[in-house]
């Protein structure tokens, strides 16, 4: 960085020691006089060509006016594009999203009824061995040992039938509720 001002500053030093010999003087007619304006001639037709040039020619806000709006319209197409996009993804996604929910509805339905219908037929299967388990007799000691012996003496039979009687009562009961409907495959 230092360098580099060093030589700038070198490069202006002879720059202006150049422009104060050759062209402190101005030539008119044939005549020398002093220049009091210390600028090189090259750099005044510059300016003045410029001046000329900015006058006649359009501002550049002007010229690029044109460009800016055409960019601008062109832009705001992109945007509206990619909103108008992203409302019919968004779209696409509800409708998607509510089938999807309508389809994980029935699936819990469905799920659900089959959970129904097999508990009710485990339950269904439970009191029929419970009903078959009544027409024997059963220890009381524990683990409980169900029996029938070869000759059932009354009192035998009237265990058994009141055991048989409150089975079947309880099975009819269970079957009486509404059972479920068989699940749709």
């Amino acid at each position: 960085m230092n360098t580099n001002s060093a030589s700038q500053t070198d490069t202006a030093n002879d720059a202006s020691h150049h422009e104060s010999k050759s062209h402190n003087k101005v030539k008119i007619q044939d005549e020398t006089i002093a220049n009091p304006n210390p600028l090189n001639m090259d750099q005044q037709d510059q300016e003045a060509s410029s001046n000329k040039t900015a006058a006649a020619a359009p501002t550049p806000t002007s010229q690029s006016s044109g460009a800016t709006q055409q960019r601008s319209k062109r832009m705001f197409g992109v945007l509206m594009g990619t909103l108008q996009k992203f409302k019919e993804q968004n779209a696409n996604n509800v409708e998607r999203d509510s089938k999807r929910r309508a389809i994980d509805t029935r699936l819990q339905e469905k799920l659900t009824e089959e959970r129904n219908v097999l508990q009710y037929n485990r339950k269904t299967n439970l009191l029929k061995r419970k009903l078959e388990k009544a027409k024997l007799l059963e220890t009381k000691t524990t683990p409980s040992l169900a029996y029938l012996p070869n000759r059932l003496t009354e009192q035998d039979q009237a265990i058994i039938d009141e055991q048989t009687r409150e089975a079947d009562e309880e099975l009819q009961e269970h079957l009486k509720q509404c059972p479920p409907s068989e699940p749709s495959s």
